[in-house]
């Protein structure tokens, strides 16, 4: 019966070890598989610290719409709906709260409507997502000819700014323009490595391990 109880331990340290070894491999698999046809994309959006004018003129329509409202009676109509379950139901729509919605309208539009994709190969640009049409430009790596980044004092403060990403001059690549983006200096050394990547994986294309290979 001992011996019966000492060969099952001994099976389940083995099975447990195994299993454990199973767990090591597959983080080391994982490791060496880090190659760029994995890379993971990144999505840029426009900041919202670009848009502080739309910002500060929301609040400030908010706020002279709630006073007009308020000291205003004609700044307010009242709209009665039908007769729901015996009850009357009325609403209150203040006329000058049209503008802070436009307003909203074009804050979203500007921070929403483009995007831009950092993929292991190339970058997407993503415009017209709350448009009638819709407009792309793809930019490989390996076609990127120049970097530049562009912003003022007032945009150096807050840490945003413009990344021109210049291509070869050729019909089916653009330079792809990154506005108002939130920290463009480190999107700017994202894709340096990204194009060195791409430039050794070329010269010695040996040097990672491809899944299935």
């Amino acid at each position: 019966m001992k011996r019966v109880k000492s060969a099952a331990v001994v099976l389940h340290s083995r099975k447990r070890s195994k299993q454990r070894g199973e767990i090591v491999k597959r983080k080391e698999l994982r490791a060496e598989i880090q190659q760029p046809g994995q890379l993971e994309n990144v999505v840029v959006y426009p900041s919202f610290l670009a848009q502080l004018h739309l910002v500060a003129l929301l609040l400030i329509s908010c706020v002279f719409t709630v006073y007009a409202s308020l000291h205003f009676s004609w700044a307010t109509q009242t709209l009665t709906l039908p007769h729901l379950f015996g009850y009357e139901i009325s609403l209150y729509v203040p006329l000058f709260g049209l503008i802070p919605l436009v307003v909203l309208g074009a804050l979203a539009h500007r921070l929403l409507d483009r995007c831009y994709i950092l993929s292991d190969d190339y970058i997407l640009e993503i415009e017209g997502r709350l448009s009638w049409t819709l407009r792309t430009v793809r930019l490989r790596y390996l076609h990127i000819r120049g970097l530049e980044l562009d912003r003022t004092i007032w945009q150096h403060l807050l840490d945003i700014g413009d990344l021109r990403v210049g291509g070869e001059i050729s019909p089916e690549d653009t330079d792809v323009v990154m506005y108002g983006i939130y920290k463009p200096q480190r999107y700017k050394d994202l894709i340096k490595e990204r194009i060195d990547l791409k430039l050794k994986t070329l010269t010695n294309p040996t040097s990672y391990r491809l899944v299935g290979g």
